[in-house]
């Protein structure tokens, strides 16, 4: 029933934010994150920071 909730306001506000007007909606609960704007995501980079500096170190 959780997911049934989450997942529908998500999808509001997904079509809510379309016009782009903001990159993250919070809840009021600490760490509970509705809504993100995926392009900022900065995991890929990170990850291949990551790697390059594992492979200049182990050379």
């Amino acid at each position: 029933m959780k997911e049934d909730i989450l997942s529908r306001i998500q999808n509001f506000l997904k079509d809510y934010n379309k016009d782009g007007r903001y990159s993250y909606i919070f809840s009021y609960e600490p760490g509970f994150m509705f809504y993100k704007d995926s392009t900022l995501n900065i995991t890929p980079d990170v990850i291949t920071g990551l790697n390059n500096l594992y492979s200049e170190n182990n050379k």
